[in-house]
């Protein structure tokens, strides 16, 4: 049996909440949406939760959870952890991925607070 790539527990249930919401706003028909994915297959970056609508469009989601008070600021994307940024490996993942911006939105979803300074 394959593992799954979805994590177990915290973190994970901030991400499977997102996903689940996305889920309930199946049972509204005005909604439009035929599938949610959790940990898709693939390109890793826009893979936590893929929504997919009936008029040709997804949105890719990445979803960051914090448990510990850390905020989010323009630092958290830029700055270099491991040689890569959070917005480098994002964007890289969008052009290896070829998404159109009329058929795909991809969306940065966090429960961190803004702030002023990166952590």
């Amino acid at each position: 049996m394959k593992p799954l790539s979805a994590g177990k527990g915290p973190p994970y249930w901030y991400e499977w909440t997102v996903g689940l919401l996305k889920v309930v706003d199946m049972l509204y028909p005005e909604s439009d949406i035929t599938s949610v994915s959790f940990q898709e297959a693939g390109i890793k970056g826009w893979d936590d939760v893929i929504v997919r609508y009936a008029a040709d469009r997804t949105d890719y989601i990445q979803v960051k959870h914090t448990r510990d008070g850390r905020n989010i600021t323009f630092g958290t994307f830029v700055s270099q952890e491991d040689g890569d940024s959070l917005l480098g490996t994002l964007y890289a993942a969008w052009r290896e991925m070829k998404l159109s911006p009329g058929q795909a939105k991809c969306i940065v979803f966090t429960n961190r607070e803004a702030g002023e300074r990166g952590h």
